[in-house]
């Protein structure tokens, strides 16, 4: 683990940070990959991005 990383980061990616990651990319339907290079941690999240902008309604 990197030397600067909270006292509360866990090796194995059980932490309430990783726990929101998946949970985030569990709602939007991502894959997320998670890379630790050494002296850091990277996550990549891919998702499709939809127009989530209302129907025009005619009146």
């Amino acid at each position: 683990m990197a030397p600067d990383c909270p006292e509360t980061a866990t090796e194995d990616g059980a932490g309430l940070g990783s726990q929101l990651v998946r949970a985030f990319a569990m709602q939007m339907g991502a894959e997320i990959v998670i890379d630790r290079p050494e002296g850091g941690y990277v996550v990549t999240a891919t998702f499709d991005v939809h127009d989530v902008a209302p129907k025009a309604m005619e009146y």
